[in-house]
């Protein structure tokens, strides 16, 4: 199966493992004539929530498609199953 239409951006983000671990702030003190009310905000954007989504969804996608394996493997022991050697031919090509 080929995903088409997805951003490196996004094939990487999904690629990447999650990093555990607090974000460490390099400024302990705050700035003078700021003040601070001890609260982090996080805004997370479209984009991050639609690379989020997909990490969910193929969380629980199966890497082998279980019933599609046994139909051709069913359709293979009664000799059903056959190979279209110009479509094969075809198909690898594209994939050059």
């Amino acid at each position: 199966m080929k995903i088409t239409d997805l951003d490196k951006t996004v094939l990487e983000h999904i690629r990447k493992p999650e990093k555990a671990g607090k974000i460490k702030n390099p400024r302990k003190k705050p700035v003078k004539g700021t003040t601070s009310t001890g609260t982090d905000h996080v805004s997370i954007s479209a984009k991050s929530r639609e690379i989020q989504k997909l990490r969910s969804v193929l969380g629980i996608t199966p890497d082998v498609r279980e019933d599609k394996v046994a139909e051709l493997k069913g359709r293979i022991a009664r000799g059903e199953y056959e190979v279209d050697p110009r479509e094969l031919a075809r198909k690898i090509l594209e994939e050059i």
